[in-house]
């Protein structure tokens, strides 16, 4: 906002030959009014980076995590396997181990074919082996277990 205009001076009274009289002073002008307060200016987002060139080096790279807790080995090698081997006679159900094996240890096989603990054969006693059904007569049967 501007502030006052002053007055202005009187205007001398014309000339009678048409000169012009002599004007009057000009009044002084008055006090500007101020300016009000700038607002504040938002902020500047981050600039990415730009240009190319070369690259700077990499980082140190971090500690590496500790590693977790090795399994336990397996039986070392001294243990012995036995295979037993049986030709199945007639209606046979129960062959014998020549050795005393573990319960769940033992793999049994009829003809090639892996039998199945309390599905197709039952051992649990440590030294035979129950077929739940007969083998076919002649049929190969293998025992593998360690002692």
């Amino acid at each position: 906002m501007s502030g006052f205009s002053g007055f202005s001076g009187y205007s001398g009274f014309s000339g009678i030959s048409g000169y012009s009289g002599i004007s009057g002073a000009s009044g002084s002008s008055g006090i500007s009014g101020f300016s009000g307060a700038s607002g504040i200016s938002g902020f500047s987002g981050i600039s990415g980076y730009s240009g190319s060139g070369i690259s700077g080096f990499s980082g140190a790279s971090g500690i590496s995590g500790y590693s977790g807790i090795s399994g336990y080995s397996g039986i070392n090698g001294t243990q012995q396997m036995v295979y037993n081997t049986f030709t199945a006679s007639a209606s046979q159900t129960t062959f014998t181990t020549t050795n005393t094996y573990t319960s769940g240890k033992i793999e049994v096989f009829c003809q090639g074919v892996k039998m199945v603990n309390a599905v197709d054969v039952t051992v649990s006693n440590g030294t035979s082996v129950v077929f739940a059904t007969a083998p076919a007569t002649s049929s190969r049967i293998d025992l593998v277990y360690p002692i």
